[in-house]
């Protein structure tokens, strides 16, 4: 089974219970879940509470996004699926498709990207 990366991309840790577990991700880091079971998880509504303002408290927010694993040949190099129609510039890693590879490429080339105006939008995701 495909392995899902969740990154935090909030400044606060974000706890929740799923499915009888206590998931707790640090800002700016990720854990790693089976494919269903991520998307299920991700797509879990948790209720934003408010302070005494009335404003959404940053640390009820889901500030979630995903990053697809793929499973390697025994050479380490390729995925299953991967297509040379979706690889990266940079590296030469071969995708899946181009949601996977722009998941990549926000998770490892966004420094190294020429138009500085896409990877700004990139990183306001």
């Amino acid at each position: 089974m495909p392995q899902i990366r969740i990154w935090n991309d909030n400044t606060v840790p974000y706890k929740e219970r799923f499915r009888e577990q206590d998931i707790n991700i640090l800002p700016g880091k990720f854990i790693d879940m089976e494919a269903d079971d991520a998307i299920q998880f991700l797509g879990t509504y948790s209720p934003i509470k408010v302070d005494g303002s009335g404003n959404p408290t940053r640390e009820s927010m889901k500030m979630l996004r995903r990053e697809f694993i793929e499973p390697l040949f025994d050479d380490g190099t390729n995925s299953f699926n991967a297509s040379e129609d979706f690889k990266c510039n940079v590296c030469g890693k071969k995708c899946v498709d181009q949601e996977h590879l722009d998941g990549h490429i926000n998770a490892n080339h966004l420094n190294e990207m020429i138009d500085k105006k896409e990877a700004a939008r990139r990183k306001g995701r």
